[in-house]
């Protein structure tokens, strides 16, 4: 097994790795040892793996369960036929509208079209080191509200979700600061009204969103990709067409809390 940085602060390619059979105690060792150092690992050459040996190679990262599909899965897909596998979608981390987001995302695809196809992927512990001192001191103990706003994908009823994180967020295992701030979902900063955390905001998403600071990933047959939800941030670039071709991702999300029991519970009387 080689693993190899990508040289822009984060991410790593993992190749000659059985991912249908391998993960011996040593294996597992340093691919976790690696996700805390680069937050993004891309296995190669993977083939096509079933939903039970994703699910268990996620495992090896931290919890799954936080996105179960209808069957009782711990994994489900993103098919482009639907809107929420089709959509361009701005830069996030899953369900930060919610109290506890997921903590890991991972990605298999099971059909790809002919047509290139990408995901997009930013540091946020970057994003940070990168930001003007006035900024970390403005956010340092401030937090900014993180809002459900996409009007496309669900029923209206789901625009009024939203929660209150730390914009200076440390992370819990390496320790390290990042900028829990996302174009896709934060409009406001605590103690400023929307119009004036505009521009402050604008200055944030400049740091953040830096193409020198941007991972691109071209998805090939057999990528494993896994990540870490608060350290790094995903964006869908363009619409995944249909019409270019089928693209069917196998999704399995790390976590302690699902979107479906934080909703029902904030949705509870009393």
């Amino acid at each position: 097994m080689e693993i190899t940085s990508l040289g822009i602060g984060f991410g790593a390619r993992i190749s000659h790795f059985d991912a249908l059979t391998g993960g011996s105690a040593e294996d597992v060792e340093l691919l976790r040892a690696a996700f805390d150092d680069h937050h993004l690992l891309i296995i190669t050459n993977c083939g096509v793996l079933p939903g039970e040996r994703h699910a268990e190679i996620a495992s090896w990262f931290g919890p799954v369960g936080a996105n179960i599909g209808a069957d009782g899965k711990p994994w489900t897909y993103l098919d482009n036929r639907d809107t929420v596998g089709r959509n361009e979608l701005k830069f996030h981390s899953d369900i930060s509208f919610m109290p506890v987001p997921f903590l890991g995302l991972s990605l298999h695809p099971t059909v790809l079209p002919a047509t290139p196809t990408e995901t997009s992927f930013i540091s946020t512990a970057l994003a940070w080191d990168a930001l003007d001192q006035d900024l970390k001191d403005l956010l340092a103990d401030r937090q900014v509200k993180h809002e459900f706003l996409d009007e496309s994908t669900v029923s209206e009823t789901f625009q009024h979700l939203h929660s209150w994180h730390p914009a200076r967020m440390v992370h819990p295992r390496t320790g390290r600061p990042v900028l829990f701030v996302s174009e896709n979902n934060v409009r406001e900063i605590e103690r400023f009204s929307r119009e004036d955390s505009a521009p402050l905001l604008a200055r944030i998403f400049a740091a953040l969103y830096a193409a020198e600071r941007r991972y691109d990933h071209v998805w090939q047959p057999g990528d494993f990709l896994i990540w870490d939800n608060r350290t790094l941030q995903h964006a869908r670039p363009k619409v995944a067409d249909p019409a270019d071709g089928l693209r069917i991702m196998q999704r399995v999300a790390l976590g302690t809390h699902s979107f479906s029991e934080q909703f029902e519970a904030r949705s509870a009387p009393g």
